[in-house]
């Protein structure tokens, strides 16, 4: 059995498919999973009999995990790596001297300054897209020349032979190339469904062959696709609705911002929600809140005419982070974000959306 990441934080098992795995193979779990895209791939590549909820590289920040990374790259000698962004962020920053042949990005949204890295740090940077239902579906590859080249916030991908991919609208039709929407998946690889799990998206595959991926993102021009982030969350700020990452990615986009979560707070004057944005500042970088709004004005183009629509997208709190605290997947906690956030904000002012 495979368990699935969920929207409603409640994992859900999936049956095996794949011709490689056999009924004879026993994994011995004591704890929770620790998950990479699904799968508890530290705990299985490295021969373990038990997955626990934290692995051998658990560290108390995220410089000393880079530190440690850093350390077993050079000692190991190692030419490949999956890494997340965050790391390879401080490994420029700190200028710290290793050289890849190719550092693959997985699990999570990749943004274009991650770019920065081929040709110093790796000779290939690979940006991965996959579902535990269909395992990887879609890729994108970046090697020196396609770095000045490159024009969207976020890597782009194309989907691996035997898989379609496309984007919705809520209904389940086409939008134009360049409109935000819903990606669907199509793949030769089919999944039985969930055990114990109804779904209404599993219905949907069932019917026409395509899965809801719970994700955004756009095609572009050019024939590939952009994965913007989770759908979930959906903020309806001044009743018009605002996904999360659509901020989240213009404020990961300054060069002083290590990572960014927007959650909805409200006005208790007003009753209205509006976003707030928790951020993590680059080691000795830091910015004012004043500034991380204009920023944002500027990246929408919003216009001193327009101040409602830069009330929708702009953040009207920041809250500062030194680290995210992490699912055990590696991915922001945004219950545990949210907690924190309640605790910093002004409770005259504003109070959390559970």
């Amino acid at each position: 059995m495979r368990a699935s990441e969920s929207d409603t934080w409640l994992a859900k098992m999936i049956s095996p498919q794949s011709e490689d795995e056999s009924e004879d193979d026993i994994l011995y779990n004591d704890r929770k999973f620790s998950w990479s895209a699904g799968y508890p791939h530290w705990e299985i590549f490295g021969g373990g009999t038990r997955v626990v909820a934290t692995d051998a590289l658990t560290s108390s920040s995220l410089f000393s995990l880079t530190e440690a990374v850093a350390e077993i790259i050079k000692r190991e000698k190692v030419t490949h790596a999956v890494l997340i962004q965050p790391v390879i962020d401080i490994l420029m920053k700190e200028q710290i001297a290793i050289k890849l042949k190719k550092i693959v990005i997985l699990g999570t949204v990749g943004f274009r300054s991650v770019l920065d890295c081929v040709g110093k740090i790796c000779d290939e940077l690979v940006n991965m897209y996959g579902m535990v239902e269909f395992g990887t579906i879609a890729a994108g590859s970046y090697r020196v020349n396609d770095v000045n080249t490159y024009k969207h916030k976020v890597l782009s991908v194309k989907p691996l032979p035997g898989v379609e991919l496309k984007v919705t609208d809520d209904n389940g039709h086409l939008v134009p190339v360049g409109d935000r929407g819903l990606i669907q998946v199509r793949s030769q690889k089919r999944f039985t469904g969930y055990l114990n799990h109804a779904s209404r998206w599993v219905d949907q595959l069932v019917r026409t062959g395509w899965l809801n991926s719970s994700d955004g993102g756009y095609i572009t021009t050019d024939g590939f696709m952009v994965i913007e982030g989770r759908i979930n969350g959906l903020m309806d700020v001044f009743g018009l609705k605002v996904y999360p990452f659509q901020v989240e990615n213009a404020i990961k986009g300054m060069k002083a911002i290590s990572n960014a979560v927007v959650i909805p707070i409200r006005e208790k004057e007003t009753k209205f929600c509006v976003p707030c944005a928790a951020v993590v500042y680059h080691p000795g970088s830091e910015n004012t809140t004043q500034n991380i709004q204009e920023y944002i004005r500027e990246e929408f183009a919003f216009t001193k005419e327009n101040p409602i629509m830069a009330s929708v997208y702009v953040p009207q709190v920041v809250v500062k982070f030194k680290t995210f605290p992490q699912t055990s997947n590696g991915k922001p906690d945004r219950h545990g974000i949210a907690a924190e956030v309640k605790r910093q904000i002004d409770p005259k002012k504003y109070e959390c959306i559970e």
